[in-house]
């Protein structure tokens, strides 16, 4: 019988575990996407995280979101202007069924008054349907996705560090892009986070002062906690990955550590992403992606065991 070293059994045991967390997170998102519409929170979700969202077509243009004019009208009517634009993406409807969806959705926007927003929707989904193509996206547009996320952040990359959502305007935004097919995309990258990424990049918490960031961001060169190794440095992260037109939703969150007592020289933050990809003729979803986009900190303040733990567990990756 072959005895494993306990440091083998330890790596065993740690990558049984994130098998399992991985596990979990995918067969999470597929609940949330397969459940019927009614029993999740989107109805509640909706109108609180809509201004959160960009949409962009297969142009990779934005056509819905924060860039646009959307942003200037109420909740209520927001919604109204999503489904019409997820309509005319779609392309499932003739222009005048989309204006006349528009406007039953925006006479129920109109006549809610201070009427429960949450019953609100779901009144405006009786008229998007709760089995159509707008309403599977936008069962993705949920809190649910992130906490699903979230556990499993928990549980692998962030499990020996304290961390909190960064809850500032570009915290957390939601960006639904129109794929085209067989366009390049990298297991990496994604241009619609990429686009978010770098309008952002600069922004930092007002938990630490700007200037005492620095960006540890890295294609690791070595093995990883759950990485493998490159044996090239110089080899390309970008790879070619053709598939049909698709639909994917992203959810882009920063997050930061929890800073006893105010004390901000171990302060760090980092940005990750949750993408579900979805078919686009049938909205049933292919796959689940999460990806580190960046990591930063002090690097003059923060110890250097702490931040070579940090470079390791928090490498710049698609971990899934």
């Amino acid at each position: 019988m072959l005895v494993l070293p306990s440091k083998w059994k330890a790596h065993a045991s740690e990558w049984d575990s994130f098998k399992t967390a991985k596990e979990n997170l995918n067969r999470g998102q597929r609940a949330i996407a397969e459940s019927p519409v009614e029993t999740l929170s989107t109805f509640k979700d909706l109108p609180r995280i809509i201004q959160r969202c960009v949409v962009k077509d297969s142009q990779s243009e934005v056509v819905f979101g924060s860039t646009s004019a959307d942003s200037d009208v109420g909740p209520l009517s927001q919604i109204v202007q999503l489904v019409r634009t997820l309509d005319e993406q779609l392309g499932d409807h003739t222009p005048q069924k989309i204006m006349e969806t528009s406007k039953q959705l925006q006479d129920i926007a109109d006549s809610a008054g201070n009427a429960d927003m949450q019953l609100t929707v779901s009144a405006m989904f009786d008229v998007i349907g709760t089995e159509s193509k707008v309403a599977k996206i936008l069962k993705l547009v949920s809190q649910s996705v992130t906490l699903c996320a979230v556990s499993f952040l928990k549980s692998t990359l962030t499990k020996d560090y304290m961390t909190k959502d960064v809850r500032t305007s570009d915290g957390w935004q939601i960006i639904i892009s129109f794929e085209q097919a067989q366009e390049r995309v990298s297991p990496r990258t994604n241009k619609a986070v990429d686009d978010f990424r770098q309008e952002n990049q600069c922004k930092t918490s007002d938990r630490a002062p700007r200037s005492s960031l620095k960006s540890s961001q890295t294609y690791l060169l070595r093995r990883g906690r759950f990485g493998k190794r490159r044996q090239d440095k110089h080899r390309t992260l970008e790879e070619t990955h053709s598939h049909e037109p698709s639909v994917s939703v992203s959810h882009v969150r920063k997050e930061q550590s929890m800073d006893s007592f105010g004390d901000t020289t171990e302060h760090f933050e980092f940005m990750w992403d949750v993408l579900l990809r979805l078919e686009l003729g049938s909205l049933t979803l292919r796959e689940v992606q999460l990806h580190v986009r960046s990591l930063q900190f002090d690097a003059v303040s923060m110890p250097k065991s702490k931040g070579r733990c940090l470079r390791r567990n928090l490498a710049t990756r698609r971990v899934v």
